[in-house]
């Protein structure tokens, strides 16, 4: 059974099984964060010429958190807040 808390944050049980070395965690961050965290962006950064710029960075910080999960601290923010502000 889910917690309150995993209910509410869906990043917060793919970051326990990441860490936990769940082999599928990885891909299922990205299936569900790739598409929300490049849309905020997005909307973030509007005015870019090259929208290429906002695949790329939403790549690295998924990529970067995936490789070292453990510096995200979730007791002080969403992953999904986190990832964005990676990707800025």
């Amino acid at each position: 059974m889910c917690s309150a808390n995993e209910m509410d944050d869906p990043g917060l049980n793919l970051h326990q099984r990441l860490v936990a070395g769940d082999l599928t965690a990885s891909a299922e961050l990205a299936e569900l964060f790739l598409p929300i965290i490049t849309d905020r962006l997005a909307r973030i950064f509007p005015q870019l010429d090259d929208v290429c710029m906002v695949d790329t960075a939403v790549e690295d910080a998924l990529l970067n958190y995936i490789e070292r999960p453990t510096q995200y601290k979730p007791e002080k923010l969403r992953l999904e807040s986190y990832l964005v502000m990676s990707a800025k």
